[in-house]
């Protein structure tokens, strides 16, 4: 018997639900808002897809828990409607786009593939899904989009792929699995974009705002920010590996707020203070930091 069933969302939408997990794919927004605002406007795409002095390298994303193929299929639509926006206006040239998908299980993917009627946003892409399932990999009739999927523990096979300068960052929830949401975790990946450090900067975009998986990157050696928010998560998170990318970095208030957090232990939160309190002494304004919500 599968593990994985399809589920309503609050938008009308499905999702698929795995029972191993305990938990949807998507929060109730459904797969596609999800994708659409919290990973791919929110990465800036078409930023990235136009940066001329870039124009020679691929925008190289690594679509960490595959899932239903939203993120990645979300990515590649916008790629398209930029190329087709560039084309019309015969204006600047654009970046191509190579999109890393990494999943343990590709069983969901299949169900959602078999109810094409619930999951409509995967009907236009069905021969490409099943092309990426069959053979590992797929690349658009241009030659400007390449997709690869990576099957198997992420931290291992994340070293077979080139560096990503944005990761979309979708397991299931840090209560579900948290061994994927450590420090530990992190400090894997931290390691991994270390190889590149000459090279451009990387930002890690998530839809948890939880207190522990924050301070997980920032022990791990990651900045941290806050991401926007949505109708299901009043904040959202951003990691980079350069400080300079962040538009609004976890400052001042959010370490006040620690000191009442239930969900961290004194020894995280003096690590906290350890990394936070220097770099604040010295960056104007960050002393005054945010208004954000209370950490969880």
């Amino acid at each position: 018997m599968s593990q994985y069933k399809i589920v309503d969302c609050d938008d009308g939408s499905f999702s698929v639900f795995c029972a191993q997990a305990d938990q949807a794919m998507h929060s109730r927004i459904g797969p596609m808002p999800e994708a659409r605002k919290i990973y791919v406007s929110q990465a800036q795409f078409g930023r990235r897809l136009l940066d001329q002095t870039l124009i020679e390298r691929p925008l190289v994303v690594y679509d960490v828990g595959l899932g239903i193929a939203a993120n990645a299929i979300a990515s590649i639509e916008e790629c398209e409607r930029i190329y087709t926006q560039a084309e019309d206006a015969q204006s600047c040239k654009v970046r191509n786009l190579e999109i890393h998908s990494f999943e343990n299980d590709i069983e969901g993917l299949k169900l959602a593939l078999n109810h094409l009627e619930q999951f409509p946003f995967l009907s236009a892409h069905e021969t490409t899904l099943k092309k990426l399932l069959d053979k590992g990999s797929w690349n658009d009739e241009s030659g400007r989009i390449h997709w690869e999927l990576h099957t198997g523990d992420y931290f291992e096979t994340q070293k077979l792929a080139p560096h990503p300068e944005i990761i979309f960052y979708d397991f299931y929830g840090p209560k579900k699995v948290p061994e994927l949401w450590s420090e530990e975790a992190f400090r894997k990946i931290k390691i991994h974009l270390d190889h590149y450090a000459d090279d451009l900067p990387t930002e890690l975009f998530t839809y948890t705002a939880a207190t522990p998986v924050r301070c997980a990157m920032k022990v791990a050696g990651f900045h941290v920010g806050y991401g926007i928010p949505t109708t299901a998560k009043r904040e959202t998170t951003i990691a980079s590996t350069d400080p300079k990318t962040l538009s609004q970095p976890l400052g001042r208030a959010w370490l006040d707020k620690l000191s009442y957090s239930t969900s961290i232990d004194d020894r995280m939160r003096k690590r906290i203070a350890d990394l936070m309190l220097p770099y604040l002494a010295e960056v104007p304004g960050a002393l005054a930091d945010d208004t954000q919500a209370s950490p969880s």
